[in-house]
């Protein structure tokens, strides 16, 4: 297989998994559902979002398709995106507790307004994802797609991960000297893609 297909998709498997397993809005959702109701009632939850992060894909793949944005255009924007990755990846490292009390209700509408309003997915979608999308795109038809599939099918393997891990070993892995270096290795992992993101566009910019 084309070595440049090897290296996208890898990023979709990887980031898509790690971010999957991070703390957040939707994760806490899970979490919070499962302490509720069981880990059955919960599994909604993550398709919905999926089924929405996927539209945000699909809208940014049309739009940026029609405009036939340059391929310099599409690195310029790549190398952001690994620096934003280093800033999530300084962010990740920082996590010492994972918190999930709450008292709202994660209903179906309170789910789609968390994901449609939220800023930093947009974001990452538009600076990580997209301009690897559309790269694979112009290798292979319909690359886009595929790395959208790939990418939700390991962000949804990581929540469902987590997910099955916090019903079985929650009082062991949200010890204080225990969680920090879990997401010390997601941080590092996320550190070494944003390297390969930034020294892939560089090489391309030059």
């Amino acid at each position: 297989m084309n070595p440049e297909i090897i290296s996208i998709l890898s990023i979709a498997v990887t980031v898509g998994f790690v971010n999957g397993t991070l703390p957040g809005p939707i994760l806490a959702a899970m979490c919070t559902q499962i302490l509720q109701r069981g880990l059955r009632s919960s599994i909604r939850i993550p398709f919905l979002c999926a089924g929405l992060v996927a539209l945000i894909a699909i809208t940014l793949f049309t739009v940026f398709s029609a405009l036939e944005v340059p391929t310099r255009t599409l690195n310029i924007i790549s190398l952001i995106g690994g620096i934003f990755l280093l800033f999530l990846a300084w962010k990740v490292g920082k996590i010492k507790n994972v918190t999930t009390k709450t008292t709202e209700v994660f209903t179906m509408k309170t789910i789609a307004l968390l994901v449609l309003l939220n800023g930093s997915l947009w974001l990452s979608w538009f600076v990580i994802f997209l301009p690897k999308a559309l790269q694979l795109g112009r290798i292979i038809p319909h690359g886009q797609y595929a790395f959208l599939l790939v990418y939700l099918t390991f962000w949804l393997l990581g929540i469902f991960t987590v997910s099955l891990i916090f019903t079985q070993f929650r009082g062991i892995l949200t010890r204080p000297k225990v969680l920090p270096i879990v997401f010390k290795c997601f941080a590092l992992v996320l550190v070494f893609f944003a390297g390969v993101m930034i020294k892939d566009a560089t090489l391309a910019l030059l």
